[in-house]
């Protein structure tokens, strides 16, 4: 009885290995498809420079599972605005005024839904024309997209959506994720010594925004209708200051700062961007002298 009741066991021991080898096997090399994103709200960040060109890029879906796939795998993407009213709602509330938007039509061509992974690969692309001149350094885009249809195997429910999100930059400046680029200030303000950090942002592939002598950046366009300035740095590195909405007035007459750009390097050969800049500026009744250095540490790309 002993003996039959051993035997017994080891038969039992045996089917439940192989049954969860049988469970790990078809887990090891099971085929699922998901876009490549982030796991916060699957944003995926692009960031794209301002040249008065149209940029290539994509996205990307990936195949799990130990082996590639064994045959091409045909995924079709979709327009979706859902996943863009998730984010807003979920970062936002109802503060419709922070919301994100959809990036115009105008910026964009996608002309072709459809990603192929080929047999034998594990990864397949959706290309993307984009046109970001024009956009503002203010806002967030994105293009939302999801999964519609797959030939075979399985979607990744986490991952069938996707918030493809362009940010813009210049040699100059470049819009991040959170803030902006920050140059080291030092100068006179109506001849009294001040310093400080600026943020300053991409507008054009020549031109950045920033605000007017000391008065702090605030996510605010009423703000910088009246308070800040632009610099265009033209072909020979001169630079024309001029106000974004506001009257502000170049003064080209101080050497020590003559309204310029430059790159240089420091004893340490380490690489600098300069802003030597000196202009006028209305503020409220008042007229302000300015006369500041902007000075950014920077590595070639």
């Amino acid at each position: 009885m002993k003996k039959y009741i051993w035997m017994m066991a080891f038969v039992m021991l045996g089917l439940s290995a192989c049954n969860t080898n049988d469970i790990f096997e078809q887990e090891l090399y099971k085929k699922v498809v998901a876009l490549i994103c982030s796991d916060n709200y699957n944003i995926l960040e692009d960031v794209q420079e301002l040249t008065g060109d149209e940029n290539a890029t994509f996205i990307a879906v990936s195949s799990g599972g130990t082996e590639a796939v064994g045959a091409d795998v045909r995924v079709t993407m979709i327009p979706d605005n859902a996943p863009l009213n998730a984010f807003n709602v979920g970062m936002f509330d109802v503060d419709v005024q922070q919301y994100a938007k959809l990036l115009p039509e105008s910026n964009y061509d996608i002309n072709d839904y459809h990603i192929i992974i080929p047999k034998g690969e594990r990864t397949g692309k959706l290309d993307i024309k984009i046109r970001p001149d024009g956009l503002s350094p203010d806002s967030v885009y994105f293009i939302p997209l999801s999964i519609g249809a797959l030939s075979s195997y399985e979607i990744n429910p986490k991952k069938s959506s996707i918030l493809y999100r362009v940010l813009i930059k210049n040699f100059y400046a470049e819009q991040k994720s959170a803030g902006y680029t920050f140059y080291a200030m030092r100068g006179l303000r109506n001849d009294v010594v001040t310093q400080g950090n600026k943020q300053v942002q991409p507008i054009s592939k020549n031109k950045v925004r920033m605000m007017a002598g000391t008065i702090s950046f605030d996510a605010d366009e009423e703000l910088f209708a009246k308070s800040s300035v632009i610099l265009e740095v033209l072909p020979n590195n001169k630079v024309i200051v001029s106000g974004y909405k506001n009257l502000v007035v170049t003064m080209d007459n101080d050497p020590a700062f003559p309204n310029f750009f430059r790159t240089e390097k420091d004893d340490w050969d380490r690489k600098h961007k300069v802003f030597l800049l000196a202009y006028s500026y209305k503020d409220g009744n008042n007229w302000v002298k300015m006369r500041e250095e902007l000075r950014l540490q920077y590595t070639e790309d």
